[in-house]
C-alpha cells in the first residue's frame, strides 16, 4: 500500500492531484480548550504573578529594614560538684542531680524565644516601644495594644537561638528595626539568661539545704532520745555507772576477802596458845564475823539490787544505752559537719554565659531582601500553580 498517494481535488475542479504538505491544516481546536488555557493564563497572573509583584514592591519600597545582633558564648560554672568526698558530706548535697551544662543550654534555646524572657525583660527595655513605632511599616511593625501572646509570638519571630551539641556552644540573634536597639536586645537578654538559669539553681539550693537540714535534726532528736533514755535508767535504778559501781564492788570484796584471809590467820596463830575463850580469840571471831557479813552484803548486791534486777543485767543494758547515745553523738556531729559543708558549697553554685564572641552594631541589614525573598515566593506559588493546573488539566482531558 505504499504506492498509494494522498490525493485532493483541486478547489477550481478538475482531476485529483496529490496533496502537498503545506495545503494540509490543523484541526480547529475545541472552545472548551480555548477557554481553558485562558482561564489558566488568568489564574497564573492572579495566583503567581500578581503576588510576586506586589511582594517585590512592598519589600523593595515600603518594608522596614531590620538589622541583627548576633553573639555566641558557652555556659560554665561550678555546678557539677554535688558533694565533697570523705564523711558524710555528698550524701545530702549527692541527692540533686549534677547540671549538665549541654542540657542548660537546651533550655536556653526554649526560654529565650518564650514569654517567661518578655516578662523579664519588662523592667529593662519595652518591647512596645522597640518594635510598635509608627516609622515601621504597618507589616513589620507590633500593633498598638497587643496583649501578651501577640508579642511573645512577635518575638519568637525576632530571636534565633541554636546549641550545638557537641560544644554546647548557643548562638544567639535578635533582629531589630536600629543597630543600637538590635544591640541592647542582644545584652539584655543575654544577661536575664544568666539570671534565669542561676533562678533553677535556687531550688537545687533549697533541696540540699533542706536535705542537710532535715538529716541533722533527726539525728537530734535521736541523740535527744538516747540521752533521756540514759536518764531515765539512772533514775530507775539508782546508779549513775553499773559499770563502774560493779567494778569498785568487786574490788572492795577482794580488799575484805584479803583482810579476812589474814584475820583468820591470826585466829589460827592465836589459838595454838591461847584458850577458845580467851578475850582476843572472841575479838578475832567478832571481826571475823563482822567481816563475813561485810562480804556477803556486797555479793548480794552484785547479785540483787534494789529493783529486784542484778547488777550484771544492769551493766549489760546500761552499756546498750551508752552505746546507743554514743552513736547518736556521733550522727548528729557528722549530720551537723555535713550541714556546714553543704551550707559553703551550695554558695558556690552559680552559672556564668562566658560570651566569646559578642554581639556588635550591625553595618548591614538581614531584611527585607527583596529579590532573595521574591524568587522563593514565586517558586513556591509557581510551584503550587503547577500542580493544580496539571491537576485540572486531566480532569479536562478526561472529560472530552
Amino acid at each position: 500500500m505504499n504506492h498509494v498517494q494522498d490525493l485532493m481535488r483541486p478547489a477550481g475542479g478538475g482531476p485529483l492531484e496529490a496533496r502537498h504538505p503545506d495545503s494540509v491544516l490543523p484541526p480547529a481546536p475545541l472552545d472548551g480548550w480555548v477557554r481553558f488555557r485562558r482561564i489558566l493564563a488568568g489564574t497564573f497572573a492572579v495566583f503567581v504573578a500578581l503576588p510576586t509583584a506586589i511582594l517585590f514592591l512592598y519589600l523593595a519600597l515600603i518594608a522596614s529594614p531590620q538589622y541583627e545582633a548576633s553573639s555566641q558564648f558557652v555556659l560554665r560554672g561550678d555546678v557539677t560538684r554535688t558533694g565533697v568526698g570523705g564523711g558524710g558530706v555528698g550524701g545530702a548535697a549527692s541527692a540533686v542531680a549534677a547540671i549538665n551544662l549541654t542540657q542548660e543550654g537546651s533550655i536556653l534555646a526554649q526560654f529565650i524565644p518564650d514569654r517567661a524572657l518578655i516578662d523579664r525583660l519588662h523592667d529593662r527595655l519595652d518591647l512596645t516601644a522597640i518594635y510598635g513605632r509608627d516609622d515601621i511599616d504597618w507589616l513589620s511593625r507590633l500593633e498598638s495594644g497587643a496583649d501578651a501572646d501577640d508579642i511573645a509570638s512577635y518575638w519568637h519571630d525576632k530571636t534565633t537561638v541554636s546549641v550545638d551539641p557537641l560544644s554546647g556552644v548557643v548562638t544567639l540573634a535578635v533582629r531589630a528595626f536600629t543597630p543600637d536597639e538590635a544591640l541592647a536586645l542582644n545584652e539584655a537578654v543575654t544577661h536575664e539568661s544568666e539570671l534565669a538559669l542561676n533562678s533553677l539553681l535556687d531550688g537545687s539550693r533549697r533541696d540540699a539545704l533542706r536535705i542537710a537540714e532535715q538529716d541533722r535534726e533527726r539525728a537530734a532528736e535521736a541523740l535527744e532520745a538516747a540521752r533521756r533514755e540514759v536518764e531515765t535508767f539512772r533514775r530507775d535504778s539508782g546508779l549513775i555507772n553499773p559499770a563502774e559501781t560493779g567494778a569498785q564492788t568487786i574490788d572492795l570484796i577482794f580488799e575484805l576477802r584479803s583482810q579476812r584471809a589474814a584475820l583468820s590467820a591470826q585466829l589460827q596463830a592465836a589459838l595454838t596458845s591461847l584458850s577458845p575463850t580467851a578475850p582476843q580469840i572472841r575479838s578475832l571471831r567478832s571481826r571475823l564475823a563482822a567481816l563475813d557479813e561485810q562480804i556477803a552484803a556486797l555479793e548480794a548486791e552484785m547479785t540483787k539490787s534494789a529493783n529486784a534486777e542484778n547488777l550484771p543485767a544492769l551493766i549489760s543494758a546500761y552499756d546498750a544505752l551508752e552505746l546507743k547515745r554514743g552513736f547518736a553523738e556521733r550522727s548528729f556531729a557528722r549530720s551537723e559537719l555535713t550541714l556546714l559543708r553543704t551550707q559553703a558549697e551550695v554558695e558556690r553554685w552559680h552559672l556564668y554565659l562566658t560570651v566569646y564572641s559578642p554581639a556588635t552594631l550591625a553595618t548591614e541589614t538581614v531584611a527585607p531582601q527583596p529579590f532573595w525573598k521574591t524568587a522563593k515566593f514565586f517558586l513556591v506559588a509557581l510551584m503550587i500553580w503547577s500542580i493544580i493546573a496539571l491537576f485540572a488539566a486531566g480532569t479536562m482531558e478526561h472529560r472530552q
